[in-house]
């Protein structure tokens, strides 16, 4: 399916509050996956049941389960296929950081994620069929998915989804 400019820009609108906005946590979950907690930190009921180092939710969460890597202004810091003992200190450098710029790149929506003290968080998709590859949690329940392949679509966690395209 072809990715029109106005495709990039209803993204590029749904990513936009995220601007200037501090991340106060990262987690690495199974296989290469991130999460990226980005805005006020909200306490949620669940949580109580966590250990405090976990414990509560951004009000943006942004979910990266396809391929990455972070880059520093002149190095590779990390990436999801380097041992699990250097992921989690790698992405901690992101902590205390605020997004500067979020990009997303036609055909395959390859997506930047530039913090400040110049890292980039570069999302890479692999998979062109099945898999999403990455999300972005928001305020009053929405979310924008992006992917499988080089499809989007934005819903509420309570509606079923459909793809941008028509399809779904």
């Amino acid at each position: 399916m072809r990715i029109a400019p106005s495709d990039i820009e209803a993204i590029g609108e749904a990513v936009a509050p995220l601007i200037g906005l501090p991340v106060w946590a990262v987690h690495k979950l199974a296989m290469n996956m991130l999460v990226i907690f980005v805005g006020k930190k909200r306490v949620m009921e669940d949580d109580k049941a966590l250990p405090p180092s976990v414990f509560g939710q951004g009000e943006w969460g942004i979910w990266i389960a396809t391929d990455w890597r972070l880059e520093g202004a002149t190095d590779v810091i990390v990436s999801s296929g380097d041992d699990k003992a250097l992921i989690l200190p790698g992405v901690q450098q992101l902590v205390d950081t605020r997004i500067d710029s979020i990009r997303v790149f036609p055909p395959g929506l390859d997506t930047h994620f530039t913090f400040s003290g110049q890292r980039t968080l570069k999302v890479f998709p692999v998979e062109t069929q099945e898999s999403l590859h990455w999300r972005l949690y928001a305020p009053q329940g929405r979310m924008l998915n992006i992917g499988p392949g080089n499809t989007y679509s934005f819903a509420s966690k309570d509606e079923p989804q459909k793809d941008e395209h028509g399809e779904g």
